[in-house]
């Protein structure tokens, strides 16, 4: 199977280069014929687009048995963009391309004898999920006794061990199937089955293997028994999943029903509770003013004692300064008589 994969990787590497190179004569081909093997074929037949040869519509009808592509193609030849090309360049091209068709011969040689040999060691598993992955699974397993030693776990990851392991490592959602991926039971299941089905048919490959493995003769029709079974559970995966989508719909046209309900009944309570908040403030409102009407009433009171008592204050204060004044002069006048009464007295010492 390596060397299979590997003949079809150097045939696609090999039909892009020839489909760049050619592109310069004849670029439309290429948009025309997409498939490489057809596109290849078709080069063999046209080769330069101006020399073309006059049963070039039945041999291209022949390659791709489609008369509306071939007039395209005949078509797009005589008011092509592409540039003149050489001799010497339609010859290496033309090497190329029967290169391309050897390996596709080879390829299609190697598939038959894949096909033959599966059917000869383990016929059950091949007719169960098919050649190619009975073949797939058997050269990642080792051999056949490794893959019949297998749980029916491991046969289901079995061919993406890396992203199992890059999982783990990130702690995300582990993979559910590997290589099994491709038969056509899970290629064709829903999304909500596949990991059932997967594990379903991981155990019933199991079960094939051992049959072909640890049997001197293999049983025949064991592995169509199994196929049936397989497509038996895959109609009942279908069937149940069709009535859960059933269930699903009517559960959410009941939650749609009742989320509108509840949504109407908290409306209408919103609606009580803002009449509710607009009344209390109303209420406030009012008690705010009866409250700032005492309120300044009580002001204008302090503010009438407070002027009353600075203007007995200050009525004190005039007295006190007056008092102080009388009592200066007093004082004063009792003086100035003090000294006259001392002039006089020397007057009359000296006379």
């Amino acid at each position: 199977m390596s060397l299979n994969d590997a003949l079809e990787k150097d045939i696609n590497t090999l039909a892009t280069r020839l489909r760049k190179w050619y592109s310069f004569h004849f670029p439309e081909l290429s948009k025309i014929v997409p498939q490489n093997v057809s596109f290849v074929k078709c080069f063999k037949i046209i080769k330069n687009r101006k020399d073309m040869p006059e049963d070039i519509e039945e041999q291209l009808k022949n390659v791709l048995m489609d008369s509306d592509k071939v007039q395209e193609i005949l078509d797009a030849a005589h008011c092509s963009m592409g540039m003149d090309v050489a001799a010497c360049d339609i010859e290496n091209i033309e090497k190329l391309a029967d290169r391309i068709l050897s390996l596709i011969k080879r390829h299609q040689d190697l598939a038959e004898y894949v096909k033959f040999k599966t059917h000869k060691v383990a016929p059950n598993t091949a007719s169960l999920i098919g050649e190619n992955i009975t073949a797939r699974l058997i050269t990642q397993a080792g051999s056949l006794t490794n893959l019949a030693k297998m749980p029916a776990s491991t046969v289901q990851i079995l061919g993406a061990d890396k992203a199992l392991f890059r999982a783990v490592k990130r702690k995300g959602s582990t993979l559910k199937y590997g290589l099994i991926e491709v038969s056509p039971f899970i290629g064709s299941a829903d999304k909500i089955n596949k990991s059932r089905l997967s594990r379903f048919l991981a155990n019933k490959c199991s079960l094939a293997a051992r049959a072909d493995c640890f049997s001197e003769i293999p049983p025949d029709g064991f592995g169509c028994e199994l196929k049936k079974q397989v497509e038996d559970r895959f109609n009942f995966c279908e069937r149940s999943s069709f009535k859960d989508l059933k269930m699903n719909n009517s559960s959410i046209k009941k939650k749609e029903t009742k989320s509108e309900q509840n949504s109407k009944e908290k409306e209408n309570a919103l609606d009580i509770d803002v009449i509710a908040e607009q009344n209390l403030i109303a209420e406030n409102q009012s008690k705010n003013q009866s409250l700032n009407s005492d309120d300044t009433d009580l002001e204008k009171e302090q503010i009438g004692d407070n002027a009353k008592k600075k203007s007995r204050i200050v009525k004190k204060g005039f007295a006190e300064q007056n008092l102080t004044e009388n009592s200066l002069n007093d004082e004063n006048l009792a003086t100035c008589r003090i000294l006259k009464k001392r002039k006089v007295a020397k007057n009359d010492l000296k006379s």
